[in-house]
């Protein structure tokens, strides 16, 4: 029978694959379906025509503003199913505010013709309304799209946890007494947790840095797929290819110690792959160290009887 320490890396590491999956389930219904980008389109557009009323332009105005950014925006973003929505997850008030700027008075149908500094300067004045209002305008739609990936991770969750059969009890009794399946969860954990770093890294970059260049982020935006398209297919295949680590649909019991085992799993993995890399992180170094410490033990030990023999 493993150790207790060997017991909780294979159940952490095991509900780390399993929030994984359920992650990446969650990432391709958003994109797919452009849930957050239509939201925030749509509440994006609505800022900028307010802006441009406020600058004393009209509505039309607006609308050209609106088309010309979503134009310039669309490189930027993940399309989605609907064509008419995009992932707008990097544009901040201070990118927003550039994009306008950038924009030419011909562009603008109240504009053309007109005297071209003025126009710049209604220009620069719907921009400077637009970054002002930006957190008033858009955090709401964070804030609601925050509350729904969390309700979302756990459908996703139990999606998963369904689809393989994934009962808490059986994982913890098969990493109490199977050692085939602790390598197999260390092994997926290995192969998985590499990925799914680059692409959390690589987020909170696109996130947080507003500096970068289209070419960057493009760029990085590519490295960023690849890594969660690598993450994805690993997750699949530990879940449902040859070898996969749990039994499947075919295993279902349908006992009450069974749906119990059902419920604390989607629970548990609905509170989030970074929740349980981070835990398998600090229990691994908690093995690390117990380690040393046996090892320290033995080689005390071994220079006590050392001494022992030197006396004797």
């Amino acid at each position: 029978m493993a150790s207790l320490l060997e017991v909780l890396v294979t159940f952490v590491g095991a509900m780390l694959v399993l929030a994984l999956a359920a992650q990446s389930l969650q990432e391709i219904i958003k994109a797919s379906v452009g849930i957050k980008g239509g939201a925030r389109q749509t509440a994006l557009e609505r800022l900028v025509m307010q802006s441009a009323l406020g600058a004393g332009l009209n509505k039309p105005d607006g609308d050209d503003i609106n088309k010309y950014l979503i134009d310039r925006l669309r490189a930027l973003g993940q399309k989605g199913i609907w064509k008419t929505n995009l992932r707008l997850d990097v544009v901040d008030a201070d990118k927003l505010r550039d994009l306008i700027l950038e924009l030419h008075p011909k562009d603008v149908r109240g504009l053309d013709g007109g005297d071209a500094g003025k126009g710049k300067a209604m220009l620069a004045d719907v921009a400077e309304r637009a970054h002002k209002w930006f957190p008033l305008s858009l955090d709401p739609v964070a804030d609601r799209h925050e509350r729904r990936m969390k309700i979302g991770a756990i459908l996703a969750g139990a999606a998963v946890v369904l689809a393989v059969n994934a009962d808490a009890f059986w994982i913890l009794d098969h990493a109490r007494n199977d050692p085939a399946f602790r390598t197999a969860v260390a092994t997926q954990v290995d192969s998985l947790g590499a990925d799914a770093r680059v692409v959390e890294a690589i987020d909170d970059t696109l996130q947080t840095d507003t500096t970068l260049t289209n070419t960057q982020f493009e760029a990085l935006l590519s490295r960023r797929d690849s890594a969660a398209t690598r993450r994805d297919a690993r997750a699949l295949a530990a879940l449902t290819g040859e070898g996969a680590l749990f039994p499947g649909y075919t295993g279902w019991q349908f006992s009450r110690r069974w749906l119990l085992g059902i419920l604390i799993s989607v629970l548990l993995v609905g509170l989030g792959a970074p929740f349980w890399h981070d835990l398998l992180a600090s229990v691994m170094g908690m093995k690390e160290r117990v380690r040393a410490k046996a090892k320290e033990a033995v080689k005390d030990a071994e220079k006590a009887a050392e001494k022992a023999d030197n006396v004797a």
